[in-house]
């Protein structure tokens, strides 16, 4: 049998703040979802900018619009790559994906 994973996707804000990307909404009034890359995607930074980029070369920026793809579940995952760095962003978390 297949398995098949169900995901979904957030439009909002990238913002960095605090070490931490995060995805701000209009609805949401506090810090946003603190997001959870791939472990295949890199920091980089761009006219100053800090952004992230997959191993495709798609890039997002600080303080960009953006449309992910992804899915939360609340907590953050103990195999979390960097997790004390991602612990200290605080949650809520999601996972997070650049669609295209």
């Amino acid at each position: 049998m297949d398995v098949i994973y169900l995901t979904g996707s957030k439009t909002g804000r990238l913002v960095w703040r605090d070490g931490c990307f995060r995805i701000v909404t209009p609805q949401q009034r506090d810090g946003g979802t603190t997001l959870i890359w791939p472990h295949d995607y890199v920091a980089v930074v761009r006219d100053g900018r800090r952004g992230v980029m997959d191993s495709e070369g798609r890039t997002a920026f600080d303080g960009d619009r953006v449309t992910l793809g992804g899915g939360s579940g609340g907590g953050l995952p103990d195999d979390t790559i960097n997790h004390a760095r991602a612990a200290a962003c605080g949650g809520p978390y999601a996972s997070a994906w650049l669609p295209y």
